[in-house]
């Protein structure tokens, strides 16, 4: 009896079909991996607000035991690396602050955009930037717009979502 491999050209189609497989599933790797990119980069995303968070919780708990609450205000809209320096709550990926967009950088990372006071996030492996704004949450009891303190409710101190993602 003969096989496949003792006929004529035999070896020439095992090896086609070979070769055609293991590009597929070099093909499927390659997907798989830009999948795994992609969460990862907005995993680290998520990550570095919930440190962000965790840092204003740690500022707010800082100005609640030096009787400086009515510093609170100005925290809203700043730029929140520069108070998470102290306890070494930086990511990595922020590369400083600009005094506006078109003074940003082409580099993938954190920026703070000062004439926006806006976090902005240039995402490595998609065409996207994510806008963030560090805003105190608060009850306003007297309706006044602004923290009174002693009459409002102060609840968080919180990087925000500003493009609805």
């Amino acid at each position: 009896m003969r096989y496949l491999g003792s006929q004529p050209g035999g070896l020439l189609f095992r090896a086609i079909v070979t070769a055609l497989l293991i590009l597929i599933v070099i093909v499927q790797f390659l997907r798989y991996a830009e999948e795994v990119q992609l969460e990862t980069e907005k995993a680290s995303v998520e990550q570095t607000i919930r440190i962000v968070d965790s840092g204003m919780v740690i500022r707010f708990s800082e100005l609640v035991v030096n009787s400086q609450l009515q510093r609170l205000s100005q925290l809203d809209g700043a730029n929140p690396f520069p108070l998470l320096q102290p306890y070494g709550l930086v990511p990595e990926t922020y590369l400083g602050e600009v005094e506006s967009l078109s003074q940003m950088p082409d580099q993938a990372g954190w920026f703070f955009v000062s004439d926006l006071g806006a976090v902005l996030y240039r995402y490595r492996y998609q065409e996207k930037v994510d806008r963030f704004q560090l805003s105190l949450k608060f009850e306003d009891r007297n309706g006044d717009g602004l923290l009174q303190i002693g009459s409002d409710k102060v609840f968080a101190l919180h990087l925000e979502r500003l493009n609805g993602q």
